[in-house]
């Protein structure tokens, strides 16, 4: 009696951290087709995964930042640079970036980001846009960062 209650938990725990891990690839392969989590990769690995929230988040640590040493942020971007430096990306020669629907590619040196900012959208996406180029949009909807050594 005793060992079939102990079978049967084992069971149901195995099925339920079983059943956890296929909803969280589910999920992580469903937001990625829909580019709400965006991969950031180097050295073909990925190091981490960004979305609107994260980028909304980064967006007022960055301000919280800037306001301690004089400067403003806007709303709701994120430069860049910091985005990749709070996912761990500190040593690159470039940055390759790309869009949802977009068939340019964007390669960025260190030294051309400078303006570059993340921006999320209203529909759980952001883009890159050109804030020294006159906000220009530069992806509307980013799907993938690499970062090449």
């Amino acid at each position: 009696m005793i060992n079939r209650r102990i079978v049967i938990g084992i069971l149901l725990l195995t099925l339920v951290i079983g059943g956890a891990f296929l909803f969280e690839k589910v999920t992580r392969v469903q937001g990625s087709q829909n580019g709400k989590l965006v991969p950031v990769v180097q050295n073909d690995k990925t190091i981490a995964y960004l979305d609107a929230g994260v980028i909304r988040q980064l967006s007022c640590e960055e301000r919280e930042l800037k306001q301690g040493q004089g400067g403003s942020g806007s709303d709701n971007a994120v430069s860049l640079s910091f985005a990749l430096g709070s996912a761990g990306i500190v040593d690159y020669e470039y940055v390759e970036v790309t869009g949802l629907g977009d068939s340019e590619e964007f390669k960025l040196k260190q030294e051309e980001m400078e303006g570059i900012t993340l921006s999320s959208n209203s529909n759980g996406t952001f883009s890159m846009v050109n804030k020294s180029g006159g906000n220009r949009v530069m992806v509307k909807e980013v799907t993938r960062f690499y970062a090449a050594d």
